[in-house]
């Protein structure tokens, strides 16, 4: 599983330089969100939207394993003392 915290590490990597990328240079950018983003290139938005589906993934195979690890080990039969 290190590898994937690994990937999941580079995929967060990826999405802060791609957002860096995408706002202009040389100004502070703005705390809010949306308007972070409503200050962003068009070709750097389309790479952050990108960068965050990475993340997602990512993310989501990691949950899902664990999910399955934790429905593994709490069958039905082991009632309260599951997990």
């Amino acid at each position: 599983m290190a590898a994937q915290v690994e990937q999941l590490s580079a995929a967060v990597a990826a999405l802060a330089d791609a957002w860096a990328g995408a706002l202009p240079p040389l100004t502070d950018p703005p705390q809010d969100l949306s308007a972070a983003v409503g200050e962003m290139n068009d070709p750097g938005l389309v790479a952050v939207l990108a960068a965050v589906g990475e993340v997602t993934k990512r993310a989501e195979v990691m949950g899902a394993v664990v999910a399955g690890e934790i429905a593994r080990r709490s069958p039905r039969e082991a009632g309260s003392q599951g997990l």
